[in-house]
């Protein structure tokens, strides 16, 4: 018998026979080592985990808890039970005070251990890094001036190298002032090099990425070009396979026609088995007595019966020489019916706008993927930890921080200090690329010629010496017509060699840009004549040539998309806002520019970055409503597909500043249409702009509005569903749009007969009745189709719009060329882009000209009415009240609130005027309006409890006991409680469902209605009595208990009458009593907790003997039962591993 007969896990093999088939069950084994149970290695299953995965031995299962630190299933969550035996030492559970001490002291000592560590790493990582790098910079940029100065034989703006005196005192001692200079010295200029780090580690981490990039598709170039070179050989191989496999095929069917087929069949039905020949024949059901069988070879080598009256004909036998192989002709068949079938697609509709159900399943779907990878969040920042040094040895650390300051300094080295001396030697004169090896050469032979000619001198008498003042520089002589250019060009030549000898940080930048295109354009060279100079291979420089090239050019391309590119959209939006502000222009905003440079530019950066995320929403949300392709030509960011770092590597640098500009086109075109537009339009309406704009002044001291768009922004956007409605007008937009430029089956894929003919209209008058009323027309066939795409990624370099007839075919020649283009393309890629086939009609280009008209009609209608209409009500609101001027967010807050509050005055009013609609409310849904009222009066109390009563109390608890000043008068203001009670129960409620989110799970079922949005779903009673009641009443308890306390100590010494001064010394030393007694009862618990836990683990440490892994069923029911005896795994075994 094995041991612990009753957890044993473990069903024994059977097998039973059924169908005449055997079955046998799985062996259970372990989910760790894969092995079944054995004799003194039970199987158990500790935890809710089922299938294959549900048994494990204990030995595995506490090996690897030790190597992964964990009490817990990674898969299910729960901890496992073990069962504790302890030694007979073990004196009823009671463990010496000395314990308590020992465990408290080590305890502090790794706590002290941990801080200590975590201000070393803090210091490291924030202190000393960025100090050596900039160390580092400043001594780079110092020794390359030094070196173009000793080189150019001129002076140059070096880095000012004067040293600040750290603040010190008279006092201080020799240490003391030590000290102070070390910690003013290394905090000195910290913003700079903490930005200048970040700086070098992103530019390594991207030259690495792009390296990474590089070197796979190099890679898969080398594979590609591989198969490409052994597809002769692999086709010449399956060639032969095939007359290998015919040439088998020929004699075994001679071998079949040399057989009596007719005996062998009629002695297989008489003796009941199958023939024994080395054929073997099909088994089928037995023919029916009137039906003849007839005999028929076939090509796959087994001869098959085939009944008379088949639908398949019987074939005459074939001949010796009629066999063909037919394998190339089917390979061009199943290609040619590849090509059919997609010719022949239909246009794909529109995708559909989800409905509510949908959405809401789409928002819960994507809810359960954040909660799944939140599980390894704890893996992430453990493996974080150890990377920046908090956990591991200390050596790792100090590996890690010598580590980083290599690839810094090998960063700096390659990307900046080569470069600049390059550039500030060279400047813009390339040409001394050619002279500066003479002009080495003269420092050195200079000096040794003027002592061997002062020597002479001395030697040999000279009768005459020319003097400076004697001697004459000839000039060179040039027409009159070429002086002035020539002298331009010489003025312009020398300020910007000038340029590059300053010490601005522009400046420097440009010389190191000059010295990366010097690197390249001699490495060229090289790469190109060195084989002619040396005679050597160039093969390596040919490597450093691409790579060098392709970073330099991807990372002009990443500065000018992330930093010109946003920056470039916010000087735009710029323009687009100036009428909203009073007194704006060109001219203020070049003043601000150079007034604060790098603020306004960060500013325009950040506009101009959400002005782009804004407008790729915008044209998602035009590819979520048309047809698949019609949007191709504009890449989608969100599509998986799309990789950026391949496009900077493959395509050509013109490609991709072509791209940019294309892009910046079409950004700042639709921002001066349609923003620019909307606001000019705006400005001419009286009264309505500038705006009042003073965010300093607000209407409150209390920012009630930002808390109220903190808590309600997120849950009125949601409730209100803008997107979806915004998605289904948009969707009747670009119908209508589409039938009415007669382009249904283009844009929306809806293919509609009737507008393959246009109408003809006597006079343009006919025409313009038309609008307004019938007016008799000819209709006129019109248009013709064309070979579109049918997703939104095309075949590259191909054209995407070739015109066609109705069934694929090109119109004309040209059309052919690129169709035959076209699929040349197609068959090199290994995912081949569908295509379809669309009717357009004429004059295409004028109609989509028409449909951009429309477009930025609608977007310029719409901003103008989301900007005007909710600041036109909020200033006839503001008027009719008589209200003083204010910041015109109040404004534009109180129109909306009022243009809300009348669409569903309207709604309402519409409904109840309709009779009929009113009687089917009334009769048939009932239950509906009894529900609707039942979760409005949830709403209201819901929002009056927790929005109102509880952060109310709260805030005034906060103000009671640690805002007010004693010596006052307490003065107490609604709104400041209430902001202050709304916050802190904000971050309570997140603080605990972090840390205890299973103790209380109505807080989550509450959360989450919250962030849904429906409250009218929470039910009263339940949070009324294990909620509401008792937060209020201890809220209420506690702001009463100062004063109820004050009360008493009056009275008792007879002071009811006493000052005021008095009564408030009362009830200060009440809310002093209360706080001192407030947190001794919280030391206590938490003391009490901890002593527990110290108890466990010195019980565990002293007198554990071994543990004894328990089932789910089995742990689930002893840990409620008996917590002493039964736990997780104890720290001791855990650590031992």
């Amino acid at each position: 018998m094995f041991p612990n007969d009753d957890l044993r896990a473990t069903e024994w093999l059977y097998a039973s026979r059924m169908d005449g088939q055997e079955v046998a069950d799985e062996i259970p084994t372990c989910r760790i080592c894969r092995s079944e149970e054995e004799p003194d290695a039970p199987l158990y299953h500790p935890c809710k985990c089922t299938g294959s995965i549900r048994y494990c031995h204990e030995d595995c299962l506490v090996q690897w808890l030790q190597h992964s630190q964990k009490k817990h299933c990674e898969l299910c969550g729960y901890h496992f039970v073990f069962r504790k035996h302890y030694t007979h030492q073990n004196s009823g559970g009671i463990v010496p005070i000395m314990m308590y001490v020992r465990y408290f002291v080590v305890r502090l000592v790794q706590l002290a251990m941990y801080l200590l560590r975590l201000v070393v790493v803090a210091v490291t990582w924030f202190v000393l890094v960025p100090y050596a790098t900039r160390r580092i910079w400043t001594s780079y940029i110092q020794s390359c001036d030094w070196f173009a100065e000793f080189v150019l034989r001129r002076p140059i703006v070096a880095l000012s190298t004067k040293v600040a005196d750290a603040p010190t005192r008279r006092t201080d001692s020799t240490l003391v002032a030590l000290m102070r200079f070390i910690v003013y010295e290394l905090t000195k200029d910290w913003s700079t090099s903490i930005a200048l780090t970040i700086a070098v580690v992103v530019t390594f981490i991207g030259i690495f990425f792009l390296r990474e990039h590089m070197m796979n598709a190099q890679i898969l170039a080398a594979d590609q070009a591989a198969v490409e070179e052994n597809a002769p050989d692999h086709q010449r191989h399956m060639r032969q396979l095939a007359q290998d496999a015919m040439f088998l095929a020929q004699q075994r069917m001679q071998r079949m026609r040399e057989l009596d087929v007719d005996a062998l069949a009629r002695r297989d039905q008489m003796q009941g088995t199958p023939p024994e020949d080395e054929d073997e024949w099909e088994d089928e059901e037995e023919p029916e007595a009137h039906q003849e069988i007839v005999w028929e070879p076939r090509l796959h080598l087994e001869p098959r019966r085939r009944f008379v009256g088949a639908l398949t004909p019987a074939d005459t036998p074939l001949d010796e020489g009629e066999w063909v192989d037919e394998t190339a002709s089917d390979q061009e068949e199943d290609r040619q019916d590849d090509r059919h079938v997609e010719e022949n697609l239909a246009p794909l509709p529109a995708p559909a706008i989800p409905n509510a159900e949908e959405e809401e399943a789409d928002v819960n779907e994507e809810n359960e993927e954040l909660d799944e990878n939140a599980e390894h969040l704890a893996e992430d920042i453990d493996a974080t930890l150890h990377a920046v040094g908090l956990r591991g040895p200390w050596l790792d650390l100090g590996q890690t921080f010598i580590l980083v300051q290599m690839l810094i300094i090998m960063t700096m080295s390659v990307c900046v200090a080569i470069p600049y001396g390059v550039g500030r030697v060279l400047g813009f004169r390339a040409y001394d690329m050619v002279l500066l090896p003479a002009k080495a050469l003269r420092l050195i032979t200079d000096p040794i010629f003027e002592h061997m000619i002062r020597g002479l001198a001395w030697l040999l008498p000279i009768s005459g010496r020319v003097t400076a003042s004697e001697s004459h520089a000839s000039s060179l002589s040039l027409p009159p017509w070429l002086s002035v250019p020539w002298q331009g060009f010489a003025s312009i030549g020398k300020a910007l060699d000038a340029y590059t000898c300053g010490g601005h940080v522009t400046q420097r930048a440009l010389c190191v840009i000059l010295g990366h295109l010097y690197i390249l354009l001699l490495l060229q060279l090289e790469a190109r004549y060195g084989t002619w100079l040396h005679g050597g291979t160039t093969h390596f420089v040919d490597v450093i040539v691409k790579y060098y090239g392709t970073a330099l050019k991807s990372g002009m391309i990443m500065l000018l998309d992330f930093l010109g590119f946003p920056v470039f959209c916010g000087l735009v939006i710029d323009w687009c806002f100036l009428p909203l502000f009073e007194g704006a222009s060109i001219a203020t905003l070049v003043g601000h520019a150079q007034a604060a440079p790098v603020s306004f530019f960060f500013t325009r950066w950040v506009s101009g970055t959400v002005y782009m995320f804004f407008f790729a929403q915008f044209l998602g949300g035009i590819r979520s409503v048309v047809r698949p392709g019609v949007m191709c030509w504009i890449r989608d960011n969100a599509d998986p597909d799309f990789q950026p770092m391949a496009e900077m590597v493959e395509d050509s640098l013109r490609l991709q500043l072509l791209k940019m500009v294309e892009s910046a086109i079409m950004c700042g075109a639709y921002a001066v249409i349609v923003i620019g537009g909307a606001t000019r339009a705006l400005h001419l309406v009286p009264g309505l702009l500038p705006l009042h704009w003073a965010p300093l002044t607000p209407r409150t001291l209390v920012p009630v509005e930002l808390i109220l768009i903190h808590f309600g922004l997120r849950i009125a956007v949601r409730r209100m569903r803008f997107i979806y409605f915004g998605k289904r007008l948009f969707r009747a937009f670009w119908i209508w749009t589409a039938r009415f430029v007669r382009m249904s089956a283009y844009i929306m894929g809806d293919e509609q007969p009737h507008e393959h003919q246009r109408l003809e209209y006597a006079s343009w008058a006919d025409w313009a009745r038309s609008f307004l009323q019938s007016v008799p027309a000819t209709r006129v066939d019109d248009g013709g189709y064309a070979r579109v795409p049918a997703n939104d990624r095309p075949a590259p370099k191909t054209a995407m719009f070739i015109r066609t007839d109705k069934h694929g075919h090109p119109v004309d020649e040209q059309a052919r060329e690129l169709l035959q283009k076209q699929h040349t393309v197609l068959d090199t890629m290994q995912n081949k882009s569908p295509y379809t086939i669309v009717y357009v009609p004429s004059r295409l280009r004028l109609r989509l000209c028409v449909i951009l008209v429309l477009l930025g009609s609608l977007c310029t209608f719409v901003v103008m009415m989301a900007l005007g209409a909710p600041l036109l009500a909020g200033r006839l609101v503001g008027y009719w009240n008589a209200w003083p001027p204010v910041h015109d967010v109040y404004t534009w807050l109180v129109g909306c609130v009022v243009l809300g509050g009348l669409v569903l005055l309207g709604r309402a009013a519409y409904t109840l005027s309709d009779a009929r609609q009113y009687q089917r409310l009334s009769n048939a849904q009932e239950s509906n309006v009894k529900s609707m009222i039942r979760g409005t009066v949830r709403f209201v109390y819901h929002m009056a409890a927790f929005g109102g009563i509880v952060p109310l109390l709260t805030g005034a608890v906060l103000h009671l006991y640690i805002l007010t000043n004693a010596s006052d008068v307490p003065r107490f203001s609604a709104w400041y409680a209430w902001a202050y009670g709304a916050l802190l129960l904000n971050a309570a409620l997140m603080i605990a469902l972090l840390l205890f989110p299973d103790h209380v799970p109505l807080l989550w079922d509450i959360h989450d209605h919250m962030q849904a949005g429906r409250l009218w779903r929470v039910p009263l009673g339940p949070v009324s009595r294990r909620i509401l009641a008792p937060v209020v009443g201890a809220l209420t308890a506690i702001l009463a208990a100062p004063y109820v306390l004050a009360f008493m100590g009056l009275f008792l010494t007879n002071g009811l009458d006493a000052p005021i001064t008095t009564q408030l010394k009362y009830v200060c030393a009440a809310q002093n009593t209360i706080l001192v007694c407030a947190v001794c009862a919280a030391a206590r618990l938490y003391i009490h907790k901890r002593l527990h836990y110290w108890t466990y683990a010195l019980h565990d440490e002293l007198y554990l003997a071994s543990t004894e892994l328990c089932n789910y069923e089995v742990g689930q029911h002893r840990l409620a039962s008996d917590a002493f005896q039964y736990g997780s795994l104890p720290d001791a075994v855990l650590r031992s591993g």
